[in-house]
């Protein structure tokens, strides 16, 4: 996990992601980092990740659920 994952942690060569920077690599859940970067995104660029996440996600073959408590 990275700790403080945002965009201005994040290199890029416009297309994709080259590299990340200022990690405080801490060992836990990266969903944490995917909320982070979540609220960053959609506080300064108005832009939600999480279903483009998603979508790469189907696109390389990572099959998504959503797990229901009984």
């Amino acid at each position: 996990m990275h700790g403080d994952f945002h965009q201005n942690n994040i290199l890029s060569d416009g297309q994709r992601i080259t590299g990340v920077i200022d990690s405080n690599g801490k060992y836990g859940d990266f969903l944490i980092d995917l909320a982070t970067l979540k609220w960053h995104i959609k506080t300064h660029l108005n832009l939600d990740v999480v279903p483009i996440y998603l979508k790469y996600q189907q696109e390389i073959g990572i099959e998504y659920r959503i797990l229901k408590r009984d």
